[in-house]
């Protein structure tokens, strides 16, 4: 490229993370929050959800907003519930009981159907506790294990995921690392370019292509 097409970019590039450093943003309540008691997690989910609620007021969030939940699935299953139903309660009664639009709620370490169908219904019950409307909350699922991508019959298991969601599944997130740790992958090589990642993201295009998620 020449100097003034550099240029331009530089600037164009300078600009935008002045105006809007972070496009999407996750409060993460599972792995990068590690293990706490509840009585701590507690506190960190008003905290977060307040907050939340304030940078909407002032118009400081970015396009993509949500919060990541633990498993909904053995131990941390009701840990999960407590905390995704205390932050949007907190989050209504601090926002004016508004939503926040956009509003996502991304669920790790799928595993199967029912983990997703119990998400989509705590979140139908929250929404009419605090008189949303419905799906005004959508989700979020993480591919970290390979009954994520392949049923244990063999069947692409993706679009019965997205389908239990009942129509709230935004998006789908390849979690590299615990994937590959899953399959057996020695931490030295666990990289977003390893094979098995290729292939769980071809998967995902392959079977998720057209659906709009």
């Amino acid at each position: 490229l020449d100097d003034a097409a550099l240029d331009r970019i530089h600037r164009g590039l300078r600009d935008k993370l002045t105006r809007e450093p972070v496009e999407d943003y996750r409060v993460d309540f599972e792995d990068g929050f590690g293990p706490r008691s509840d009585a701590d997690e507690d506190r960190a989910v008003v905290e977060a959800a307040t907050a939340m609620a304030r940078a909407r007021q002032e118009a400081k969030l970015p396009k993509g907003i949500g919060l990541r939940v633990k498993a909904l699935s053995g131990e941390t299953a009701g840990r999960s519930a407590r905390t995704l139903d205390c932050f949007l309660t907190t989050l209504a009664r601090a926002n004016g009981g508004a939503p926040i639009e956009g509003m996502v709620v991304t669920l790790p370490k799928v595993t199967s159907r029912a983990e997703v169908a119990a998400l989509t219904e705590l979140l139908g019950r929250i929404e009419r506790a605090l008189g949303w409307a419905e799906c005004s909350v959508g989700v979020e699922l993480m591919v970290e294990t390979p009954r994520s991508l392949l049923g244990a019959d063999g069947t692409v298991a993706l679009p019965g995921l997205v389908d239990a969601a009942g129509g709230r599944c935004r998006a789908v997130h390849l979690g590299a690392w615990d994937l590959t740790a899953a399959m057996g992958v020695g931490a030295a090589h666990q990289t977003l370019l390893h094979p098995y990642c290729d292939a769980a993201r071809a998967l995902m295009v392959l079977s998720l292509a057209g659906t709009g998620v």
